[in-house]
């Protein structure tokens, strides 16, 4: 199957802070817009749509919809764009309650490019 390439454009909760004595944490990700190199065939097709990564929502059930899915297919990848600039300082990815071998080999790239799907950006 290959590995999960998650590529962040600009994820899923990430702290952005002005100076130490401001610290604030917002999940910028709620305001970008995800893809993906596929999506998982019916009869999960509706449960699998990339925004659900990005919803808000931590609930780690891909059946009550809010987990994201590709196909079984070589190197899926999985994304988001800020749509702006940010100063990138934590990562948060929930992974599913079961299953969860499946994000065995993820890789994290951050960055502006997304020349070959992002895979350019620096991990």
């Amino acid at each position: 199957m290959g590995c999960l390439v998650i590529y962040l454009l600009g994820v899923i909760t990430i702290a952005t802070f002005t100076n130490t004595a401001d610290l604030k944490v917002k999940n910028l990700a709620l305001y970008g817009k995800a893809c993906q190199s596929s999506l998982v065939e019916n009869p999960y097709a509706p449960l699998g749509h990339p925004s659900n990564a990005i919803d808000g929502n931590t609930d780690a059930n891909f059946e009550r919809g809010s987990c994201s899915h590709t196909a079984s297919q070589q190197n899926p990848w999985w994304r988001v764009d800020l749509l702006e600039e940010y100063t990138i300082t934590s990562i948060t990815i929930t992974n599913r309650d079961y299953l969860s071998e499946r994000l065995n080999g993820a890789k994290i790239h951050v960055g502006n490019c997304i020349t070959n799907n992002g895979f350019d950006n620096p991990q």
